[in-house]
């Protein structure tokens, strides 16, 4: 990183970069907004960097040997978060906690209301690929859109498929992964209750 974006951060990559992947994520402090309605531990088979907290910063999520995963520190008058998380780097998708980390991470550093989905209109479950066009189509349609990352790492949980009126699940580019058990029974008592379900076939 250029040293005076370098300055922001809440961690430090060493000078010998080391990488791993898949860890149990555990919360350490879990009154913090940033991590609000997750649970206090989960497992994600993305990737991540052995990075050091600097002095100001606080760890709120940390992995094996207590590696920073979610890390934030005040600057000026401002708040930085770092997720130490590759998103979509890899094939492994977007699970609901990460989902769930982003959004409360947006709204914690930009002083937002915490996310409430409540009368959104569509739901998106992507596939990995095809979720930007169909997204900004609809939000140009002028639908509001809650994004729940791939559809096979959606967990039912968040965001919830009941403050919606339609899902829009895309199984094209990454087809034929399956659902999590609690993302089918989130689905089958979405439809059930007068939901609408759009799905998109490779």
């Amino acid at each position: 990183l250029d040293s005076t974006f370098a300055s922001l951060m809440p961690v430090i990559l060493p000078a010998q970069a080391t990488f791993g992947a898949g860890a149990t994520w555990t919360v350490t402090q879990p009154a913090h907004p940033v991590v609000a309605a997750l649970p206090g531990q989960w497992s994600d088979p993305t990737w991540y960097s052995y990075v050091k907290p600097v002095s100001n910063a606080t760890v709120l999520v940390s992995g094996p040997t207590n590696l920073p995963l979610v890390t934030v520190r005040p600057f000026g008058a401002g708040k930085v978060v770092h997720l130490n998380h590759t998103l979509t780097y890899d094939d492994y998708g977007v699970g609901g906690e990460a989902v769930r980390l982003i959004v409360n991470a947006a709204t914690f550093a930009g002083g937002l209301p915490p996310y409430d989905s409540t009368n959104a209109d569509v739901l998106v479950l992507g596939d990995g690929r095809s979720e930007s066009d169909a997204i900004d189509a609809l939000l140009g349609a002028g639908l509001k859109v809650s994004f729940g990352g791939r559809y096979d790492a959606w967990d039912g949980l968040f965001p919830v498929a009941g403050n919606h009126s339609a899902i829009l699940l895309l199984d094209g580019y990454k087809y034929g992964l399956g659902l999590q058990a609690t993302a089918e029974k989130a689905l089958t008592n979405f439809v059930a209750s007068g939901g609408g379900l759009v799905v998109s076939e490779w």
